[in-house]
């Protein structure tokens, strides 16, 4: 959904000959951003088009401060990227980040940094100057033109063929086009350009809006996090639902009337959807846990005759998961932190199953791509525990929780009397010390004949 951005009416137009001038206090910017993809005979297709304003501040000290914000959230900009705020430190360096733009290509996902705003130290850059810095090459080209104003170019080259070049304004340090290049797949490349087609001095009250509506979603933002990680691409925990909707009454009311007001309403829309499916999950768990497993069988990848999944005296562990090498992401299904728990209860009565949920399996003409792909995938983890396809479609029989728009893996916790003790949907919090805290509980209680409760 394309965000309709309400500037206010007090904001001036500032044409390109005045722009030469040295820049008032603050200055907004609007880009146009396109990706191209280079396709096999040398010529860029595009791919997607799509807007971002660029608030920069000179603060005091002359360094700039830049607020940003794309025009729309969506599959390629998830809304904890789509605003932000930067400034640079009294050496240049960047903070916190440089905002950064999601492309997927073949179901992998690629961030790419983006340059927009302003450039601080404009003023030193010299033609033909070359140096490293942060483990990249810069190096300044010639000049050039654009809108009647001289520009700067410097070029930036770091790992993996990435490379960025800026037009820098000689006279104020504004960023008035940048091209991004880099490269995904098979050394595809991708180059995403940057042009700004407006810039204007707002008014003091446009200013306010602007600081007024992105502090809460920063905040927003903060209290979401995990650490120092960016929000993960994985759907929201049920914690961080009910956080999001204690913290959204305060963003609804100061972002209102300011450019921040629809992407605070993108917001509030998917963190209802994420409660809803949250509920459905547990809804699922509530339907299944403390009944007998249906009978279930597997037919491992090994070969051999298929196998009960649930086993008298044992305690089973069910991993639904797609199981696929490619596009192969982090935290991969939590696989590694899985084997260790079966290294863990090798000599204890526990089993542990890997299912093939790979929805590839359901075709005969591709059922054996999907085959093929967890071979290579059990080759490459190299863990150690059975991986196999289900006969008894298993995971519509424990309910699928794809069938609400949430993501695998599911867990199945199988007691040794062959009632179903724990059920989860998606990733479990990890201890990086410990692994699976909470399953390993589950597992360790099954073995003494109680379940603890869940957290």
């Amino acid at each position: 959904m394309r965000l309709l951005l309400i500037v206010a009416l007090g904001m001036a137009s500032w044409c390109s000959a005045a722009a030469a001038d040295a820049p008032s206090a603050s200055t907004l910017l609007r880009y146009t951003a396109v990706l191209n993809q280079t396709a096999g005979n040398g010529r860029a297709e595009p791919v997607r088009e799509f807007g971002i304003q660029a608030l920069v501040e000179f603060i005091p000290g002359g360094l700039p401060r830049v607020t940003y914000l794309f025009d729309e959230s969506s599959e390629e900009q998830p809304w904890p990227d789509a605003f932000g705020r930067f400034e640079f430190d009294p050496a240049g360096g960047v903070v916190p980040a440089h905002p950064r733009q999601r492309h997927i290509h073949d179901e992998r996902v690629t961030w790419v940094p983006l340059r927009m705003g302003a450039y601080p130290g404009h003023d030193k850059l010299q033609p033909v100057q070359e140096w490293d810095e942060g483990g990249l090459r810069y190096r300044v080209l010639e000049d050039q033109t654009i809108n009647a104003q001289l520009c700067r170019r410097l070029e930036i080259n770091g790992d993996q063929g990435r490379r960025t070049t800026l037009s820098i304004a000689k006279s104020n340090g504004l960023i008035l086009a940048a091209n991004h290049r880099f490269f995904v797949g098979q050394g595809e490349r991708h180059d995403l350009n940057l042009r700004c087609d407006e810039v204007t001095t707002p008014t003091a009250d446009v200013v306010t809006a602007w600081g007024q509506g992105v502090q809460p979603l920063i905040d927003l933002r903060e209290t979401l996090r995990s650490g120092a990680e960016p929000l993960a691409d994985e759907p929201l925990t049920e914690a961080q639902i009910a956080l999001a909707q204690k913290s959204l009454v305060t963003v609804d009311r100061l972002t209102d009337g300011t450019p921040f007001a629809a992407l605070a309403a993108v917001i509030r829309n998917e963190v209802t959807a994420g409660s809803q499916r949250a509920e459905a999950v547990a809804d699922l768990a509530r339907r299944f846990v403390g009944r007998p497993v249906p009978p279930l069988r597997l037919q491992l990848l090994d070969g051999g005759e298929p196998i009960h999944l649930a086993k008298p005296g044992v305690v089973t562990v069910l991993h639904f998961w797609e199981y696929r090498d490619s596009p192969l992401t982090d935290p991969y299904g939590q696989v590694g932190y899985l084997d260790f728990l079966v290294q863990r209860y090798a000599r204890q009565k526990v089993q542990v199953y890997g299912v093939i949920s790979d929805k590839r399996l359901e075709v005969a003409k591709t059922a054996p791509l999907a085959r093929r792909s967890a071979m290579k995938l059990k080759e490459f983890m190299n863990f150690s525990y059975p991986v196999g396809e289900e006969l008894e479609k298993a995971l519509a029989a424990l309910g699928d929780p794809r069938t609400f728009e949430v993501d695998l893996p599911l867990w199945v916790v199988i007691g040794p009397d062959g009632t179903i003790l724990h059920y989860h949907v998606g990733i479990y919090q990890v201890d990086p010390s410990e692994g699976l805290t909470e399953l390993d509980a589950v597992i360790k209680s099954a073995l003494k004949g109680s379940v603890p409760p869940k957290n």
